[in-house]
């Protein structure tokens, strides 16, 4: 049996906002270290002192701006991945309902909505199928991707 080199896994949460004409935002990510200058969801590192969805409504706080209450999100599934010696477990999480407006905050330049079969062609790669399984209506969902697999 084989391991990573690199025993780090990530834990990351991220926020879908919808809005009621089913445009979702997504933020133009800037100065990060994954995913620079590609559109995607609000999102990063849980810490260990908080809970997933706690993690998806402080980065959205940090991000764009906006206030949204961790009890108040609907977990719409995960993925786990293993990729080019990267690993770790993606969770999502649905907020139809928030406080402000939208703005690019910390770690994104930009802020704007999208219909999420019309993302612009800079979103990240995984973006469109993830959002396709999420927003199916068929009930939280798990995928895994190992190594090209």
């Amino acid at each position: 049996m084989s391991s990573s080199a690199d025993p780090t896994f990530h834990l990351v949460s991220w926020l879908l906002l919808r809005r009621p004409d089913g445009r979702i935002l997504l933020a133009r990510r800037a100065g990060v270290s994954y995913g620079n200058g590609f559109w995607g969801l609000p999102g990063g590192h849980v810490l260990d002192t908080e809970t997933l969805a706690q993690a998806a409504a402080r980065e959205t706080l940090e991000e764009v701006g906006v206030k949204v209450e961790a009890a108040d999100l609907t977990p719409l599934g995960m993925v786990r991945y293993v990729d080019a010696g990267l690993r770790g477990a993606d969770f999502f999480f649905l907020a139809g309902r928030w406080e402000g407006e939208p703005y690019p905050a910390s770690e994104c330049s930009e802020v704007s909505w999208f219909a999420p079969d019309q993302l612009p062609a800079d979103a990240l790669p995984w973006l469109a199928d993830t959002l396709r399984r999420q927003l199916s209506g068929e009930g939280p969902w798990l995928s895994e991707s190992l190594d090209g697999a």
